[in-house]
């Protein structure tokens, strides 16, 4: 964010917090710009570089292939909800809610994980 314009001065911050990643598993956020639900959990993804940013991404499952296969396998494997310490409730109730739309076509990337990324987490 330092470097995005979102600070005074660009490139300097004022430190917060130092947590790491795992402090943030499971916790409830509300989601910018969330349509359907008030909150949502934060959930592991396990294809982001860490080297890249701050490990902190955004997840869009309904348009986004890897986004939806991670939200799969939380759904699905009880010991991946161990491991990451969730619970049933933090994933069950979440489905993609569609945001792109392409005029030449239907695009899920539903359709487009089970084809292509199948348990890639």
């Amino acid at each position: 964010m330092a470097w995005q314009g979102f600070t005074s001065n660009t490139g300097e911050y004022d430190k917060c917090v130092e947590l790491e990643g795992w402090d943030l598993l499971g916790r409830k956020v509300k989601a910018p710009n969330a349509v359907k639900y008030d909150h949502v959990y934060v959930l592991p993804l396990l294809s982001i570089r860490m080297s890249k940013g701050t490990g902190v991404v955004t997840s869009v499952p309904s348009d986004a292939p890897m986004d939806y296969a991670a939200l799969r396998d939380a759904q699905s494997d009880a010991q991946f909800r161990k491991k990451y310490y969730l619970e049933d409730h933090m994933v069950a109730d979440f489905h993609p809610v569609p945001i792109i739309a392409i005029e030449t076509k239907d695009f899920s990337s539903t359709q487009a994980a089970v084809d292509l990324v199948e348990k890639e987490q």
